[in-house]
């Protein structure tokens, strides 16, 4: 046997004892996660040991700051994130959220735990709410109102995550965004894009899709009306008293418009002093009885810069079947039954003789367009000759 396992066999068992017991009382004296660290003991054993487990120590001190950082970091960002995550059981009691809940909803998030979220959401919307944790899709947000602590709603995005099987969690996770703000710049959006910024009416493309859809919903019995309403003299307002009066008198016509509408009716200004006046379930004779009626509201004198003008109106009018007629072909038919009402200022329904003199004057516009490009007018002067002189006059 070596020297060196006899020195290890016969060193006496009493020291190595005293040296464990030294040992073990530096790590008891360590607090947890201490930066000291265990002396080294003489014994080359319990040394390797010692230095081990400072190891160990310092690997763990190192890790506990670094979870610490990110705990603090996260506290943090979440101290100042403008959305809003909260923890609810599925029946919706609150467990957590986070501090920005006060901005969005005046309350202390100390103050929720315990509490229902349903009690926050606008009654109308609670059904969507509901339907909305049940499903938990995180990849389709939903929009539902939430009641402010001083009265308001406020639109919120969720997206909503269901962690009730995680232990750590045990519950759905909303993370909520007040979209309060970019819903009204959207519907403001919406609304100039169908409608007039002069006179708040509907405009061409918000009148072509409600013809349409009127003309879808309707039965082939039941007809439709529209109007094609042209300011008589317009252009003299505006030359005379300038484009000012014209604006105002475009807005006076447009609020004459509406008080003789009937109720699913629609007024749209579609450019310039042109309106058109959709008309649901009139026939022939009730379209031309309300373009008469709109006439003589809007004979009413208009008081513009202390000057009392009387609007006056050429109005075109045509009924379409569904089945019979399209949008734009009834448009086509009121525009043209209004430009012969031009002609004695007053109110021509669109028939079938008118059709045929459209018809007729396109075609001879055509033909004439035609026979200059190719030439095929001549021009023959008839002299005009004095009978008692027989010369040219």
């Amino acid at each position: 046997m070596s020297g060196k396992w006899w020195a290890m066999l016969n060193r006496p068992f009493p020291m190595r004892r005293q040296q464990i017991a030294e040992l073990q009382a530096a790590i008891d004296r360590l607090g947890p996660f201490s930066n000291q660290r265990v002396p080294l003991p003489r014994s080359p054993e319990l040394a390797a040991l010692a230095t081990s487990f400072n190891d160990m120590a310092d690997r763990l001190l190192v890790s506990t700051k670094l979870i610490a950082e990110n705990e603090n970091r996260l506290r943090v960002l979440f101290a100042h994130a403008s959305d809003v995550v909260m923890v609810i059981r599925p029946d919706t009691t609150i467990v957590s959220a986070t501090p920005s809940v006060e901005r969005l909803l005046g309350v202390c998030a100390t103050d929720l735990p315990g509490r229902a979220f349903r009690d926050w959401v606008a009654p109308d919307d609670e059904s969507t709410m509901l339907s909305a944790l049940a499903s938990s899709d995180a990849h389709e947000p939903c929009e539902f109102r939430l009641i402010h602590s001083d009265g308001r709603l406020i639109i919120a995005e969720t997206h909503i995550v269901d962690l009730t099987a995680e232990p750590a969690v045990q519950g759905l996770v909303l993370t909520l965004r007040d979209i309060s703000e970019r819903k009204e710049l959207e519907d403001l959006l919406a609304y100039q894009a169908f409608h007039d910024a002069l006179t708040g009416l509907p405009n061409r493309a918000l009148l072509r899709d409600r013809l349409a859809h009127a003309l879808y919903r309707r039965g082939a019995t039941r007809p439709l009306g529209l109007l094609f309403l042209d300011l008589n003299d317009f252009k003299t307002v505006n030359d005379s008293l300038g484009h000012f009066a014209g604006d105002a008198l475009l807005q006076i016509v447009a609020a004459r418009l509406e008080l003789q509408l009937r109720a699913g009716d629609t007024a749209a200004r579609i450019g310039g002093d042109e309106f058109v006046i959709l008309l649901e379930d009139a026939d022939e004779t009730e379209a031309v009885e309300v373009a008469l009626r709109i006439r003589e509201a809007l004979n009413e004198p208009a008081n513009l810069v202390d000057i009392d003008v009387y609007p006056q109106a050429s109005i075109g009018v045509a009924v379409g079947r569904p089945g019979f007629t399209s949008a734009e072909e009834l448009l086509a038919q009121a525009d043209a039954a209004m430009y012969v009402a031009k002609v004695s200022e007053g109110v021509c329904l669109y028939g079938e003789e008118l059709r045929t003199n459209v018809l007729r004057r396109l075609e001879l516009k055509t033909e004439l367009q035609r026979a200059l490009a190719r030439g095929e007018l001549s021009v023959h002067y008839q002299p005009v000759i004095d009978l008692v002189t027989g010369r040219i006059a």
